[in-house]
């Protein structure tokens, strides 16, 4: 009887214009902190993910621990002009820095170890005067065994599985197999999640997390310890892509800005403020590990907890699942929720094929939120749509070169890492506390345009600090620092606002994607190109930022505006007119 009741529209009762319209009147509250949670924990677990490897994975100076022998054939024999030097670490990849004479059937040959730039990781070329030696003489002259500087760590990945001289490229593996899977991560997210649901992925990526982060400890395999970075990088970008996509698409209009800019940014912040510290004191890589994965557990409870996006639920014509979901929501929040006559003809709006008033937009959402892949056309279909597409993913690439070039470019700065990192964390909190208020208060495309154009500012003028003024490098690197933080925030908002609810998690993951493929090329500005000339990362820097400014005005502004639940809805508002 209650059912029937409920289920009778009143005859003074309003239907819902669109979905938002039903989540305001089911209001904030109790039911949303499952959202709120798992945003902030994947967030959190993500700090150790993206920057571990600064203390992990950090360089140690080392020596070469072997004693020189040869057992070649009959007739072979070595002789070596001094022993090893046993008091100075001088990265030297051969069993000996001098002349060595070699003895092959009574001929006596020269080998240098001369390599000219001492504290080297590279492997240095034999020069043979006499006549080329055999490759097992060369082998046998290289160092096998290796002692380490232990005054700062004492282990990281580097020195564990002796990744110097000729294994020397297998070092950056560690930090860049895991860009790779954080990168692949938003494609596998935002196609999960529209597929298959939101909670469904976070459920699929925490089980991926909790186990590859864990096995990261006891493993002492080189290519295994590897293949578990990349899933655990994985693992954390779709587990974001789900969550967050979840709870923006769930919360009242004037929450979601600042919601989704917090716990987009705040928790992260807190992450690398905690994770120098610990570092400090927890100077062997594994027991770090250990240490900073420990908050994965508490993934276990929100694996059994977490509801399922009633806005994903709808966009997928499941009304009985939506209803209930919303039930629930209302009663913890105390809210309200429309009758389910009400509710089920706000779904069949949404439900509207946009093709009934425009051939060009075919696609049914749920068909389209249903697709493995979903339908290209609805992304490149419209001039509106290949907009938002593809532009805020060029801007989001230059300013995540930016985010990630700024912590990285720590080698140009004198100081301890430790105190670096803590800065940058510094930096960013400050930040996470100003982005939401201007999230809150200003145009998106204004704001994210102005933070752009200032970080690259910042990063130019930088250029004319002298040397000796280097408490003025640190301030601009810190105030560079908030800038495109403040930036990155606010685009985790910005970014799921532009797409419908059926192409929501595909198009947030594919701008994220483009975004987060810069964390492979960083490196070689601030490693490589450097070594060129000092100047190149700022300035690379600088003109990221002001390219990403111009990107703006040609995008649509969605500051305070309900989201779009399909492709038309997306094009009217383009062209000036109403999404609903």
């Amino acid at each position: 009887m209650e059912n029937n009741k409920t289920s009778q529209k009143p005859q003074d009762e309003k239907v819902p214009e669109n979905f938002d319209e039903v989540i305001d009147e089911v209001g904030f509250g109790v039911w949303h902190l499952q959202f709120v949670i798992g945003v902030c924990l994947v967030v959190f677990q993500a700090g150790p993910v993206v920057v571990g490897s600064t203390f992990q994975d950090a360089p140690m100076a080392f020596r070469c621990a072997d004693g020189i022998s040869y057992d070649g054939a009959e007739g072979e024999s070595l002789a070596y002009a001094t022993p090893h030097n046993e008091t100075n670490f001088d990265n030297n990849c051969f069993a000996n820095s001098l002349p060595i004479f070699i003895e092959v059937n009574d001929t006596l040959h020269v080998v240098s170890n001369d390599h000219g730039n001492e504290g080297s990781n590279f492997l240095p070329p034999l020069k043979v005067f006499e006549e080329k030696q055999d490759s097992e003489i060369m082998e046998d002259i290289l160092c096998k065994n290796f002692e380490y500087d232990t005054s700062l760590f004492q282990s990281t990945f580097m020195s564990e599985y002796n990744l110097v001289c000729d294994k020397a490229h297998l070092k950056p593996l560690f930090q860049m197999l895991t860009t790779v899977g954080y990168a692949l991560g938003n494609i596998v997210g935002g196609v999960l999640g529209d597929r298959m649901g939101r909670r469904f992925t976070f459920r699929f990526g925490s089980v991926i997390s909790l186990v590859s982060t864990f096995l990261i400890v006891f493993i002492h395999h080189l290519p295994t310890t590897l293949a578990l970075r990349f899933f655990a990088g994985l693992a954390s970008m779709t587990m974001f892509n789900s969550i967050m996509a979840a709870m923006v698409e769930n919360l009242p209009t004037r929450y979601r800005a600042p919601a989704a800019v917090v716990c987009a940014g705040f928790p992260y912040y807190v992450a690398i403020l905690s994770l120098s510290g610990i570092a400090y004191f927890v100077r062997n890589w594994r027991y770090l590990q250990y240490v900073t994965c420990a908050p994965a557990f508490l993934y276990i409870p929100l694996f059994f907890l977490l509801d399922e996006s009633p806005r994903w639920l709808a966009m997928r014509n499941r009304r009985e699942e939506t209803a209930e979901v919303l039930r629930k929501a209302a009663l913890r929040n105390k809210g309200k929720m429309p009758s389910e006559d009400a509710l089920y003809r706000t779904i069949d709006n949404m439900q509207e094929s946009p093709k009934k008033t425009d051939p060009e937009l075919a696609g049914e959402p749920a068909e389209i939120a249903g697709s493995a892949f979903g339908c290209l056309h609805p992304f490149v279909g419209t001039s509106w749509m290949r907009k938002i597409t593809f532009l805020p993913s060029i801007a989001f690439f230059l300013q995540c070169l930016v985010y990630i070039g700024v912590p990285l470019n720590v080698h140009n700065f004198d100081g301890s890492p430790f105190v670096y990192v803590a800065i940058t964390a510094v930096a960013q909190m400050v930040a996470a506390v100003v982005a939401p208020i201007m999230a809150g208060r200003f145009s998106r495309t204004k704001l994210l345009a102005a933070l752009s154009v200032a970080m690259g500012t910042a990063s130019l003028v930088s250029l004319a600090i002298p040397k000796d003024q280097v408490w003025a490098a640190w301030l601009m690197m810190s105030l560079s620092m908030a800038l495109v933080a403040s930036a990155y925030m606010i685009n985790f908002t910005y970014l799921p606002e532009l797409y419908p609810t059926c192409i929501r998690g595909k198009g947030t993951a594919f701008c994220t994607f483009v975004g987060h493929c810069s964390y492979i090329l960083a490196p070689y500005i601030t490693d490589v190109l450097v070594s060129f000339n000092p100047i190149v990362p700022n300035v690379v820097f600088g003109a990221c930022g002001i390219a990403a400014a111009t990107v703006y005005p040609f995008l649509p502004e969605t500051s305070n505006l309900p989201l779009c639940e399909t492709v038309e809805q997306v094009e009217k508002r383009g062209k000036g007119g109403s999404a609903n």
